[in-house]
């Protein structure tokens, strides 16, 4: 399975397995495997990193900046007599660091969060509201009112017209808006 690895560093060994070329699944110890990779999609070549054993048939191609030098999969071809070849993606070049357990390694990740709180701003009276469980809005005042206005327009005579509790609108209506209003609720222009 390929793991990640930051670019131009020396974080991680490539780690490769040969198996026994008699039984297919036993470990294979004591070889001196040639070893090509292709960084990616590159023409395979030889490893900068020297080849040790490890044991129980696992082998390292040593951990260095210019086998990790180029962004994107690497893959390693292993080849040694007694085992079967070895064909894997053995890792894939990134360029941030997997290993950072802060931040990744990423410079725009800010660990404490702290820079990112400055850019917001606190509403006027903020502070002094409250929101109830139904989602209600309550308490304090919210007295900011930049930018915001209230405008109005009534017809001509509004302000002397009621409304009965049985729904009739009473008062002056001869002069609404030169509009009259006839008891049986139909409306005619105003006329001589």
């Amino acid at each position: 399975m390929a793991y990640d690895i930051k670019q131009s560093t020396t974080q991680q060994k490539l780690l490769f397995l040969m198996v026994d070329s008699t039984d297919h699944i036993t470990g294979k110890t004591g070889l001196s495997p040639t070893v090509t990779i292709s960084k990616a999609g590159a023409a395979f070549a030889s490893p900068a990193g020297a080849v040790t054993e490890l044991a129980n048939g696992w082998y390292q191609v040593a951990a260095n900046a210019t086998d990790t030098g180029t962004l994107g999969p690497i893959l390693l071809h292993a080849t040694a007599t007694g085992a079967d070849p070895t064909d894997i993606v053995v890792a894939n070049v990134v360029a941030y660091d997997p290993q950072d357990a802060v931040a990744l390694g990423l410079s725009r990740i800010d660990a404490a969060v702290t820079s990112r709180m400055a850019t917001f701003t606190v509403p006027t009276n903020f502070s002094a509201l409250a929101i109830t469980a139904g989602g209600a809005v309550t308490s304090g005042t919210v007295s900011d009112k930049t930018g915001y206005s209230l405008t109005q327009t009534f017809p001509t005579n509004f302000a002397s017209l009621a409304i009965t509790a049985g729904g009739i609108v009473s008062g002056d209506m001869k002069a609404i808006n030169g509009t009259t209003v006839l008891g049986d609720g139909n409306v005619t222009p105003w006329g001589p």
